[in-house]
């Protein structure tokens, strides 16, 4: 499945490669709407996999008046498995970083899990997180982005780019680690585009 996964993401990168080529989907300073990477990454697996499909702002259980959502669910009934899947714009680095550790807290939460698959007819063996995240290399903090993603100075996927620690800022999997996931550096991956200046997807995904 990690394999399956990782030929995802590089479907993903196709995919914005098309569409840089015949449109640039930013206005003026709005960005890259997180909608998009949740979007196309669900796209891009349904078609590597027939039988996937999926949902978009599934519900988990009612809090107070509102049902909290995550971006998205695929569901993988030859492989009994189920996908989670948050994204995130780090346009801001001390707040999305954070964001992005609550949303993978909210996604290790069992009950959380559960909530949503209980509704699916067909057995469940095989469960997946994944975060998508996207930077733009533009300050010194962001640029220590694909550090923090990667816990390497030039990973994979970086064009020229060496990358360091924010300050004393913990990586991604060192934060991970510090609440008990054993989170694998092989499953964290980042790709800078040549067509848009300092853009950057980042991808990682973790097995239950």
């Amino acid at each position: 499945m990690e394999s399956l996964l990782r030929d995802t993401f590089d479907n993903l990168i196709r995919e914005y490669d098309i569409i840089f080529e015949q449109y640039y989907p930013s206005h003026n300073s709005t960005g890259f709407m997180e909608a998009n990477q949740v979007h196309l990454f669900v796209k891009s697996f349904c078609k590597l996999q027939n039988d996937a499909f999926s949902w978009l702002e599934a519900p988990l259980k009612k809090v107070g008046r509102s049902y909290p959502r995550i971006d998205a669910v695929i569901f993988i009934p030859s492989r009994e498995a189920v996908i989670f899947i948050e994204a995130k714009r780090i346009n801001n680095p001390n707040d999305k970083i954070n964001e992005i550790y609550k949303d993978m807290d909210r996604l290790l939460i069992d009950n959380n899990r559960n909530h949503i698959m209980s509704e699916a007819k067909f057995d469940i063996k095989h469960q997946y997180i994944i975060c998508l995240a996207d930077v733009w290399l533009e300050t010194k903090y962001k640029r220590c982005i694909p550090y923090w993603w990667c816990s390497k100075e030039q990973p994979e996927g970086i064009i020229e780019l060496e990358s360091s620690r924010y300050k004393d800022t913990p990586t991604f999997l060192e934060r991970m680690k510090s609440v008990g996931v054993n989170w694998n550096i092989k499953n964290q991956h980042i790709h800078e585009f040549k067509t848009v200046k300092n853009y950057c997807l980042m991808f990682g995904t973790h097995k239950i």
